[in-house]
């Protein structure tokens, strides 16, 4: 960004006073409160989740919740990564009208998901030791 304001930019206005009236802060802030309450939520409910399966399970209960829970996190966040990066693919195809490229990304995308998916599920099932 900075780069672009001092080498590309023809003409560059900084802002002096962004905050001198107090109706763009407050619209400023009521426009994130939708975002920081998405980004709160979870880190809530999993702080008192943490609080309930120490108190019903003990030391052990959350540690093995937490190695459960970060295999799991380790999955989902490569078929989230998955997902997302089909998305440049279908809207370039849909922008050029090609319906057939758009429906062969999906279906690739969806097969490449569900694979990764059955794979680590086999894995999470067959390394799991029991005490």
């Amino acid at each position: 960004m900075l780069a672009y304001n001092v080498f590309k930019a023809k003409r560059v206005r900084p802002v002096a006073h962004a905050f001198a009236r107090r109706n763009h802060a407050w619209h400023m802030m009521y426009n994130g409160v939708s975002e920081f309450m998405g980004e709160i939520a979870p880190s809530v409910t999993l702080f008192a989740f943490n609080h309930a399966v120490l108190r019903w399970l003990g030391d052990d209960g959350l540690v093995a919740f937490a190695v459960a829970e970060y295999m799991t996190m380790i999955a989902v966040v490569t078929m989230v990564a998955l997902v997302q990066s089909m998305q440049p693919i279908v809207s370039f195809q849909r922008g050029a009208g090609n319906t057939q490229a758009v429906t062969r990304a999906f279906i690739i995308g969806f097969v490449a998901t569900l694979a990764f998916a059955l794979l680590a599920c086999i894995a999470l099932l067959s390394l799991a030791q029991p005490r």
